[in-house]
């Protein structure tokens, strides 16, 4: 999550990712967290072609109208 945080944001005094930002972070650490998961054998899936589309379509996404 660390790696999300822009020179920006630490110049304004941020530490963390943006508010803002969350789906987006979210979905980061998640990919990452799936390729550690499959690299170990421990998914209990198989590997799909695309980890970070994979993830984006079962993420719920709050629309607010």
């Amino acid at each position: 999550m660390a790696e999300q945080v822009t020179q920006d944001d630490f110049e304004n005094g941020l530490i963390y990712p943006r508010v803002s930002d969350i789906l987006k972070v979210s979905l980061n650490v998640a990919v990452k967290v799936a390729e550690e998961v499959f690299a170990s054998k421990l998914a209990g899936i198989e590997q799909p072609n695309d980890i970070r589309a994979f993830i984006k379509e079962k993420m719920f996404v709050p629309l607010y109208k």
